[in-house]
């Protein structure tokens, strides 16, 4: 190292250039990736093929990326679109065909929904938005149209069972502004939290070690460990079960009357089991249809307390016939 005020020799600039001038060289020799690396391992380059062209980068229309519309024999260079696909954006269109209104989806992160839905920028959200009491003081919520819980993602190296008994070292994952957070929270404080605000981002922080598990809703780590080889939902469901509902501003009443009469028409055609055989059935399989979607608004739970009140219903009917028909005997038997 030099002192202050030394200074360099003719002799040691030149040593320094010529140094200087190698690792130049170097540095233009290996900048480059060897072109052949791109044919042998068949990788992409901005998602294009080798003759420029756009690539199919999924299974469905959605993820065509194209680099041009072919236009009376010309090459016109396409611009760029974004298209929302899943089983909120299969129900969204629907609700705006038979609005009659074209619909403008709007990205946002998990925390912001309610904020998004107050200010205006979106009249209804239909965002995986579970319905909690806390919620419901914020926004209205419609009937629901699909059944959730809490679960937990881990690597099959530490599958995560159970919460009790937590290494107070270890950290686990979670969406900022989710009920995963919220539950947490409130009912096991002492387990340090990540926290993330996107998917993408929670996602990335597991397969990097940053936690070692996920909290999130059951279909959000289920889908995770079905796609993802080497993980494993431990604890599929966690917390109380819960419903996913379409959301509006507080005191938007017509909207909201609206909305469930068509989840109720919605219904009658099994509506929302379409949706999910077109959007969900490839992730999840046809052995969670049942036990995740809710039709016409109707859950399993409220069909079944329905059932149950109709037989009390009869039942109470049955025994005030029955008691009508004793005192008439004793009536008769008396006269």
């Amino acid at each position: 190292h030099m002192q202050k005020d030394e200074r360099m020799t003719f002799e040691e600039m030149e040593d320094l250039k010529r140094e200087v001038d190698i690792l130049e060289k170097e540095l233009m020799k290996n900048h480059r990736i060897d072109p052949n690396l791109y044919v042998e391992y068949d990788v992409k380059r901005g998602l294009r093929d080798s003759a420029g062209k756009g690539v199919l980068t999924g299974l469905t229309e959605v993820s065509d990326v194209k680099a041009y519309n072919l236009i009376e024999g010309r090459q016109i260079p396409a611009e760029g679109h974004l298209f929302y696909q899943g089983y909120d954006v299969y129900f969204a269109n629907r609700l705006g065909e038979d609005l009659g209104v074209d619909v403008n989806f709007v990205s946002t992160e998990a925390a912001n929904r309610i904020e998004y839905l107050q200010t205006g920028k979106v009249d209804v959200i239909l965002a995986n938005f579970t319905v909690t009491p806390e919620r419901a003081e914020e926004v209205d919520f419609a009937l629901p149209y699909m059944n959730v819980a809490l679960g937990v993602v881990s690597p099959d190296s530490n599958v995560i069972e159970t919460l009790d008994d937590w290494n107070p070292d270890d950290q686990m994952i979670v969406i900022s502004g989710t009920t995963a957070e919220t539950y947490l929270v409130e009912n096991y404080p002492d387990i340090p939290l990540q926290k993330y605000d996107s998917y993408a981002t929670a996602k990335n922080a597991l397969e990097n070690g940053n936690g070692v598990a996920w909290a999130n809703d059951n279909t959000e780590v289920i889908a995770f460990a079905k796609q993802n080889e080497g993980y494993t939902v431990g604890i599929p469901s966690l917390g109380s079960a819960d419903t996913i509902a379409p959301a509006v501003t507080k005191g938007n009443d017509t909207l909201l009357d609206w909305i469930n009469d068509e989840i109720k028409t919605l219904g009658e055609e099994k509506f929302f089991h379409a949706d999910y055989e077109a959007t969900l059935l490839d992730t999840y399989g046809a052995d969670y249809e049942d036990e995740l979607v809710v039709e016409g608004g109707v859950t399993a739970a409220d069909a079944e307390a329905e059932s149950e009140s109709e037989t009390a219903a009869a039942d109470e009917t049955e025994a005030e016939s029955e008691t009508a028909a004793e005192t008439e005997t004793e009536s008769e038997t008396a006269a």
